[in-house]
């Protein structure tokens, strides 16, 4: 979740925070060594690269931007994105593509990955595949949900009752959220911002 602001990146490795606000990582796995090459123990932990990103002390993100190693596999995964955005997918090759400006797809959750909690079950996962699938045919889709104070996160049944967990997620602050994210949920400027919105937007950049 979108809680505070990254530091500030030395420019040699200033990509990764293009890939860690791309939800791709979602379902796309191969930079998974990226981020843990970052921090081992906590992308163990929670699978989110911007978690990953806000915690790094600057002197570790300094190491990294010395790092040829490193450097090199960052610009192979920014290009692997690249040629993702650019290529075209199925549904920018059919006859109707030229026809249909955008989709607005409304939902009460969307499953698309246990490190953004946005959901509670299997209506949720198949939001979220929905979008997914969207993404990788090229199909300009946007997703609108609600970000929960609590979601479930598991259960317990005995033979009598079956105990539900609502742990507290953090809600993002849109004063100290990147402008690529406040643009998403609608806030103008950081002034003029609510702390209180809780409307999140998701599609492939166009």
């Amino acid at each position: 979740m979108v809680t505070l602001p990254l530091p500030q990146l030395p420019d040699e490795i200033a990509d990764l925070q293009a890939l860690a606000l791309d939800l791709r990582w979602t379902w796309s796995h191969s930079a998974d060594v990226l981020w843990a090459s970052v921090d081992e123990r906590l992308w163990e932990r929670t699978h989110n690269p911007w978690t990953v990103l806000q915690s790094a002390s600057p002197d570790r993100l300094k190491a990294l931007a010395a790092k040829r190693e490193f450097r090199e596999k960052l610009a192979g995964f920014v290009a692997e994105r690249e040629h993702y955005l650019q290529t075209p997918g199925w549904f920018r090759g059919t006859a109707g593509a030229s026809k249909l400006g955008g989709v607005a797809y409304l939902s009460m959750e969307f499953g698309l990955g246990a490190a953004l909690p946005l959901y509670a079950g299997g209506l949720g996962i198949l939001a979220g595949d929905f979008l997914k699938t969207a993404s990788d045919l090229d199909v300009p889709i946007i997703g609108v949900g609600l970000l929960y104070r609590k979601v479930i996160s598991g259960s317990s049944s005995t033979q009598r009752a079956q105990q539900e967990f609502y742990p507290t997620t953090n809600r993002p602050r849109c004063r100290s959220a990147p402008s690529s994210f406040r643009k998403a949920v609608g806030c103008a400027s950081q002034s003029s911002c609510p702390d209180a919105r809780c409307s999140f937007a998701y599609g492939r950049p166009r």
